[in-house]
């Protein structure tokens, strides 16, 4: 009567048995079939390969490893290992220990003596499946894991205390062009030499401080010798049993880089424009003010001459303005404060009699447009001008 086991599924009870004993392989194939198992047979490696590809419900191989002539059994159990991931539980009388050496680099779930009890054999299978089933879970997981990491735009590596790399996403290739084989355990290497000792100081001042999390900016440089700016964040998971290190994330930010620095160098342009421009619309009313002051000694009439000095009062007030927006660099709303008692200052210097003169300014600090503000100082500047011509 056939052994049930409830804990297994249909799908996973066909073995396929690899023995070129035909007496040994008949014994074993009615053991296992008295506990449910479906086995078939295969007498070399060859046709053991040849079961595996037309037989897709297989979930184990008991494979014989003297299998005869032709190749034997861990040679065999190579081979299916690179069709597919399959369980293969080996069988042996007595391996010697250069065999037993090439069974550890196979991709085995272990070794069976031939003789021992067939409940040993089903024990064995038993836990090989469930260990397979495990590898299978995390094999998948990591999988998932590595295809994230793959498409994503972010770097992942894992770095000891004492700087050497431990691990590296593969998506390190798409954005610096190095394989995580080809990376040295000194990633510190990679920084510029520009950036490579402040990063160091920061570095190793966040480990052994123990702090969680730090950020750095540095320059990485690429498999094609340029380089790259990375924001990097760290977490500090040194005594984190399963990482054991510093959690680096790597994120490129070379184009907003590249764009802030074309953003300064225009400032920096635009900079040494406004500072001609500024210059030589001084010099111009600077000029236009001292013709005026010419044209006003010239003259025989004294209305004119005071018209004449008039307008350059008016021109001083707008250069005084000018003057204020730019050196103070309020462009759109500057203090009205500000402009007002400057303006008031340089227009009662400019009068002869200005000694006789007191002035008391109280203005309220608040902004006006420019506009607004150069219409306000022309007025005051003739409320001024009639004040002290009545004196």
């Amino acid at each position: 009567m056939a052994v049930s086991d409830d804990s297994e599924s249909t799908d996973r009870r066909t073995i396929l048995l690899v023995e070129d004993e035909s007496s040994v392989a008949r014994s074993e194939k009615a053991s296992l079939e008295k506990y449910g198992y479906d086995v078939t047979l295969a007498a070399t490696g060859e046709k053991a390969i040849e079961a595996i590809k037309e037989n897709p419900t297989i979930r184990l191989i008991l494979m014989d490893i003297d299998l005869g002539d032709g190749i034997d059994g861990v040679e065999a159990a190579n081979l299916i290992s690179r069709e597919g991931r399959i369980p293969i539980l080996f069988l042996s009388d007595h391996p010697k220990p250069d065999l037993v050496e090439r069974i550890a680099k196979s991709p085995s779930y272990g070794c069976i003596e031939k003789n021992s009890d067939p409940s040993v054999h089903v024990a064995s299978i038993k836990l090989a499946l469930r260990l397979f089933e495990a590898d299978a879970k995390r094999f998948e997981s990591e999988s998932k894991l590595e295809l994230i990491l793959s498409n994503s735009s972010d770097i992942v590596g894992i770095v000891g205390p004492d700087g050497a790399l431990r691990y590296i996403s593969s998506n390190v290739e798409a954005v610096a062009g190095w394989k995580p084989s080809e990376l040295v355990k000194d990633n510190f290497s990679y920084i510029h030499p520009d950036d490579r000792g402040r990063i160091q100081a920061e570095f190793f001042d966040f480990a052994e401080k123990k702090r969680q999390k730090h950020t750095f900016e540095y320059r990485l440089r690429c498999r094609d010798g340029s380089y790259k700016y990375f924001e990097v964040v760290a977490n500090n998971l040194v005594h984190d049993p399963r990482i054991e290190g510093i959690l680096l994330t790597l994120h490129d930010v070379t184009e907003r880089r590249t764009a802030l620095e074309k953003i300064e160098t225009l400032l920096a342009e635009k900079e040494i424009i406004l500072k001609e421009v500024h210059h030589r619309m001084k010099n111009n009313m600077s000029m236009i003010t001292s013709f005026l002051a010419l044209q006003a000694e010239a003259a025989n009439d004294g209305k004119a001459s005071a018209a004449i000095n008039d307008a350059s009062l008016r021109i001083q007030s707008m250069l005084l303005l000018y003057e204020k927006l730019f050196v103070g660099g309020e462009f759109i709303k500057p203090s009205v404060k500000d402009y007002l008692s400057t303006l008031v200052g340089d227009v009662i210097r400019n009068f002869p009699n200005n000694h006789l003169v007191e002035v008391e300014c109280g203005i309220e600090d608040f902004v006006l447009e420019v506009r607004q503000l150069q219409i306000l100082g022309i007025i005051v500047n003739e409320l001024l001008r009639l004040s002290i011509l009545w004196l």
